[in-house]
């Protein structure tokens, strides 16, 4: 057995280095089991008895170099994650994982069928849907919300921000709670997929991924959320809507928009992509969530001034076309 070594760690830790057996035995673990996680990662040196300080993946590729001894995996980092995996899949890894980020950012709920053709575009080899999948369950900040079998794999990521959230955030900003069906169809502008996700993996996105509780069939959200998140569009079409008790029919809303100098083009474009409304079955516009919830009060002071000076501007969430 070699004699110990130490060397120092990106966190500036002095650690000693394992023997070439220690490592060997590792990376005999590690060609069964790739791709994994860092949590992945120390379960398995639990499991496994061997006895390495880890912190980071990095310091096992330092310990394998250090030994000179071949590193038997590669780092791929996305989306602020790392995962470790063969190295003749490192490329195919990486490409899965940043169209997994890419699809949670604009979509905020994923389905592992979706990934798979989406990667199977942009990728330049043939990768299997089961590697698409070993992926994403690799990723340190993967929730599955759901399912389970061909197209029934729902997923996201903890702690990233999305155009769903983003929307789910707007549509708090108008009062304490709101109802899920009403919720679900205003959000549908904000990602494809809620539409299509079950009720259930909804749901679960609502509490697990974007902070929310559901008491019957009622959503709200902990804290209090600033008017400031509306564009000045989305805010007059608020305040023309409150004056009106919470509903027009489209004829009327035009008209009174354009009293308060909207134009008939934003607010065409507000009715197609602001989660902020939904079409009732008899043809009225409404805010979301003006059905006898409690409202959020009315701006006043700077907060209006300052929702009164943005700009002419509606956001299309969900709706950006992702580069190749």
């Amino acid at each position: 057995m070699s004699s110990p070594a130490y060397q120092v760690s990106g966190s500036g830790v002095a650690r000693a280095v394992p023997d070439q057996h220690v490592l060997g035995r590792l990376a005999a673990s590690f060609v069964e089991r790739l791709p994994l996680g860092l949590q992945q990662v120390r379960a398995l040196l639990a499991s496994d008895g061997c006895p390495v300080d880890c912190h980071e993946l990095a310091d096992l590729v330092r310990y394998y170099r250090l030994r000179g001894a071949t590193v038997p995996f590669r780092i791929v980092r996305f989306g602020g994650m790392e995962i470790a995996v063969a190295p003749s899949e490192a490329r195919a890894a990486a490409q899965v994982g940043a169209a997994a980020v890419r699809m949670v950012q604009h979509w905020g709920i994923v389905n592992l069928e979706a990934l798979a053709d989406r990667t199977e575009i942009v990728s330049t080899s043939i990768i299997p849907r089961t590697f698409v999948r070993k992926i994403v369950a690799a990723a340190p900040a993967t929730r599955w919300l759901g399912g389970a079998g061909p197209g029934k794999d729902w997923f996201s990521f903890d702690g990233r921000q999305s155009d769903l959230v983003a929307a789910i955030d707007k549509v708090m900003a108008l009062g304490r709670s709101v109802s899920v069906a009403d919720l679900r169809v205003a959000l549908t502008r904000a990602s494809t997929t809620v539409e299509d996700a079950p009720p259930a993996v909804f749901e679960r996105y609502l509490v697990d991924i974007a902070g929310c509780a559901i008491d019957g069939d009622r959503v709200s959200r902990r804290g209090r959320f600033s008017r400031q998140l509306l564009t000045g569009p989305e805010t007059t079409l608020v305040e023309v809507l409150r004056a009106a008790g919470g509903g027009l029919a489209p004829s009327a809303l035009r008209r009174r928009a354009a009293e308060q100098a909207l134009s008939d083009a934003t607010l065409t474009r507000l009715l197609r992509f602001s989660p902020l409304v939904v079409r009732t079955k008899e043809n009225e516009i409404r805010l979301v969530g003006n059905d006898g919830a409690p409202a959020a009060q009315p701006m006043r002071g700077p907060e209006a001034a300052t929702a009164k000076a943005a700009p002419d501007r509606v956001e299309q969430p969900g709706r950006v076309q992702m580069a190749s």
